[in-house]
């Protein structure tokens, strides 16, 4: 009898140990696009406030998290399907709310610009004065509610933040573009030192559309495997937040002006 109960108790931990090992080793996909300084990739490292934050926060959690680069719309659309288990960094918009649950705190913040030529004759204090504009943006990505729902602007959209800033540059298609300030300066920092962008002659405007915490979002179709990962998440931020590492991480990159790029394929 003792030897059968024995057995019996042999094959559950052989079961549960199975278990923890596939816990261990499975990995969470986490899918995202080159921003630099917040998210790029050097010397096949993936690197950045964003990703060095949500390193931290996973490390905490004892969770492997898994980057992978994506165009931004293949992003939204795999964790959309549940293919990639969360997206970062962006905006929190209603939109996305059907798709993907959200932690309390965010990552960073993202303050949104518009950028001419610097011969440009174009000036702007508010909303209203862009009517009619041709605006420079990135398919599917959010600018903030103002700018979003604003419809007497056209659109002319764009694959990545580095194209829109080349084109502004060779002064086509558009009478400003809209992107991230900390982004844009690290763009034309690198392509000053790639000798990608010559003389570079960009002015800022006043109107500033947005300036708004970015967020990790979790894909609803993946949550059934990770059902606690979001306030776990949350929780580990707060503490990191608290703890001020998040401050250190972010001072890391403070005095970073340019950065090599390199790609990664599967």
């Amino acid at each position: 009898m003792k030897n059968i109960i024995f057995a019996i108790f042999a094959v559950v931990v052989a079961l549960f140990s199975g278990i923890n090992v596939f816990a261990a080793e499975k990995q969470f996909v986490i899918v995202g696009d080159s921003y630099p300084p917040y998210s790029y990739i050097e010397n096949n490292e993936f690197k950045g406030t964003d990703v060095d934050i949500i390193k931290a926060v996973f490390e905490r959690l004892k969770i492997k998290p898994l980057f992978k680069f994506r165009p931004w719309a293949r992003a939204i659309a795999e964790v959309k399907s549940g293919r990639s288990d969360a997206i970062y960094s962006l905006f929190r918009t209603k939109e996305r709310e059907a798709y993907l649950t959200y932690p309390v705190m965010p990552l960073s913040y993202e303050k949104n610009i518009l950028v001419v030529n610097d011969d440009s004759d174009k000036t702007a204090k508010s909303l209203e004065d862009i009517k009619g504009w041709r605006i420079g943006v990135v398919t599917e990505n959010s600018y903030g509610k103002s700018f979003d729902e604003y419809k007497d602007v056209y659109r002319v959209e764009s694959i990545s933040n580095e194209l829109l800033v080349l084109q502004l540059d060779a002064k086509k298609r558009f009478d400003a573009i809209i992107i991230n300030e900390l982004l844009f300066d690290t763009i034309v920092n690198r392509f000053v030192a790639k000798g990608d962008i010559k003389n570079p002659a960009f002015r800022k405007l006043e109107y500033v559309p947005n300036n708004a915490p970015l967020y990790m979002g979790f894909s609803k179709k993946s949550l059934s495997e990770h059902k606690d990962i979001v306030e776990r998440f949350s929780d580990a931020l707060f503490a990191l937040n608290n703890e001020g590492v998040v401050d250190k991480i972010m001072n890391q990159y403070s005095n970073q002006t340019t950065m090599k790029e390199t790609t990664v394929t599967e």
